[in-house]
């Protein structure tokens, strides 16, 4: 039996160590939600979304890494106050980590936003999350020397401190996981509309049918990434109504709007079908073929027709920010109400 050498904050110290697995593990989830949400800096910047709503959409992974994060540092230095080896060992891991977490939310999200201001900061800022890391494992190594003696806080009662704080980690929980399935309920349904668009490779064609007069959009889909990606004139497209009559296409900026069949469909064009019936869309390649063995089909990607998805996203990432402000306005409410709770002069 070794129970009785064991540190009384050992538990707590576990559960702290736990906390930084949950910080790797939930980076990850982040990595991958940012492939998802067409915003991860891997994806080559024109298939990319940038700007703050990149921002919005990685939000509920963010607050996982940071969730994770806090409750470990808070857990560690608990530990570490009576005694256990554990905490101090997590203390110096999550301190780490939070390096690392900054240059991986603060740094993506500055770039993110696009502006060329902003990528400078983010660059710059890279010494400055060092400091924020020791500062960070300072603070917590200062707050295990205190006194852990707290006479003056009230014990809790039949556990309704922790049940307290249990509570607003739930709700916590309960925000960012519904945060994760509205926008992945958002993000798949846009993409199973999209793969009802009409779509060639290019060069090709495609025609697209409507039954009355409607403004139709062009999305450029994938592309070679060696000769760049294409925009509305390298497409060369040419389009044909039902008279026989050539129909304009205005560009529209490029911008990622949806994955659809393993490519990401960029936004780059317009025009207006005036009537029912059948326009015909032909796209020119826009670099000599390539005759290599084993070269892709469509290596320059293809060409899809459909209706307007630009702001197919935004209310749902809306609403995401303000499921998560509610929610976690509630859940710091919750918290200050034990910790008042627990803090207040025992009487008799």
């Amino acid at each position: 039996m070794n129970h009785s050498l064991a540190a009384p904050g050992d538990r707590g110290g576990k559960l702290a160590l736990v906390s930084f697995l949950g910080v790797v593990i939930s980076s990850v989830i982040l990595f991958l939600w940012e492939l998802y949400m067409l915003t991860s800096a891997v994806i080559n910047q024109p298939e990319r979304l940038t700007g703050w709503r990149a921002v919005i959409r990685e939000l509920p992974a963010l607050l996982l890494v940071i969730g994770f994060l806090v409750v470990g540092l808070i857990l560690g230095v608990h530990s570490a106050r009576l005694g256990s080896r554990r905490g101090f060992v997590a203390l110096w891991l999550l301190s780490l980590a939070v390096f690392l977490v900054l240059e991986e939310t603060v740094g993506s999200s500055l770039e993110a936003i696009g502006s060329s201001g902003s990528i400078k900061l983010a660059n710059s800022l890279v010494p400055a999350f060092a400091v924020a890391a020791l500062l960070t494992l300072s603070i917590c190594l200062w707050l295990t020397r205190r006194d852990s003696r707290t006479a003056h806080v009230r014990p809790p009662r039949n556990g309704a401190a922790l049940s307290g704080y249990k509570l607003a980690a739930l709700v916590a929980l309960a925000g960012i996981a519904g945060g994760f399935i509205w926008l992945f309920a958002a993000q798949t349904l846009l993409t199973l509309h999209a793969d009802n668009f009409v779509r060639t490779r290019v060069p090709g064609s495609l025609i697209a049918e409507t039954s009355s007069p409607a403004m139709l959009y062009v999305y450029a889909e994938g592309g070679n990434v060696y000769s760049g990606y294409p925009s509305l004139d390298d497409l060369a497209l040419r389009v044909t109504g039902p008279s026989g009559r050539d129909v304009k296409v205005n560009a529209v900026s490029p911008m990622p709007e949806y994955r659809s069949h393993g490519k990401v469909g960029r936004v780059v064009g317009r025009f207006y079908a005036n009537g029912q019936g059948s326009y015909l869309l032909v796209s020119e390649s826009y670099q000599p073929q390539m005759e290599a063995p084993h070269a892709p089909p469509n290596i320059y990607g293809g060409v899809a027709v459909g209706d307007n998805v630009t702001n197919w996203m935004q209310p749902n990432e809306w609403g995401v920010v303000v499921l998560q402000s509610v929610t976690l306005a509630v859940a710091l409410a919750l918290s200050l109400a034990t910790i008042r709770e627990r803090h207040q002069p025992l009487h008799g």
